[in-house]
């Protein structure tokens, strides 16, 4: 009986130094993978205000959300899958004046501009100088002739002049308000890498 429980006692704390061992190991050690893809998506927005004779009032960035609307898109794309309805390549900036804090389920700006017209980016520059890595950068101008008075405080990437899908939203902050002879230049680097 004694020898019974000395053989027990002397087991048990090698079963639990197995099991603590086990419950570090990453668990696709057990399933034979030893494949790991990090591919990503994402991006920064860059905004410039100048004043009327270019000059640089201020210059910041503010990184983005990529929404499901936009993932879902992008699925389509490369896929041919049917997740998101009438995507269109992503070339228009929008701008507008909610502050609501970005959400993977939105879909459209909070409150968009009504007079100021969204921008086109007909020809994306794209930074094939890192191995593994994309960056494709849209840029649009907005005039303060034509956008003069509101408070911009939001940014979304689009796939048409109107509605259409958004692939990512940000928040701009602080906010941009624009005089008459002002522009705002925003610069959005999407980075497409799997390192």
């Amino acid at each position: 009986m004694n020898n019974n429980k000395k053989i027990v006692m002397g087991v048990t704390p090698a079963i639990f130094a197995v099991l603590f061992a086990v419950s570090f190991v990453p668990a696709d050690t057990f399933s034979g993978s030893t494949y790991s893809d990090d591919t990503q998506l994402g991006g920064v927005f860059t905004f410039t205000h100048r004043d009327a004779d270019g000059n640089v009032i201020q210059t910041f960035q503010q990184h983005n959300l990529v929404v499901n609307e936009g993932m879902e898109c992008v699925s389509d794309f490369v896929f041919g899958t049917t997740s998101c309805t009438g995507e269109a390549v992503f070339q228009y900036l929008a701008v507008g004046t909610g502050a609501t804090a970005v959400a993977d389920a939105q879909t459209a700006l909070i409150t968009e501009s009504g007079t100021c017209a969204r921008v086109q980016d007909a020809t994306p520059a794209i930074d094939t100088g890192t191995t593994g890595q994309r960056t494709i950068t849209i840029s649009s101008v907005f005039s303060g002739a034509n956008c003069e008075g509101a408070s911009f405080a939001e940014t979304g990437l689009f796939d048409a002049a109107t509605t259409g899908n958004m692939l990512a939203r940000a928040l701009i902050s602080p906010t941009i308000n624009l005089g008459s002879g002002d522009t705002l230049q925003i610069d959005y680097d999407i980075v497409i890498n799997n390192t």
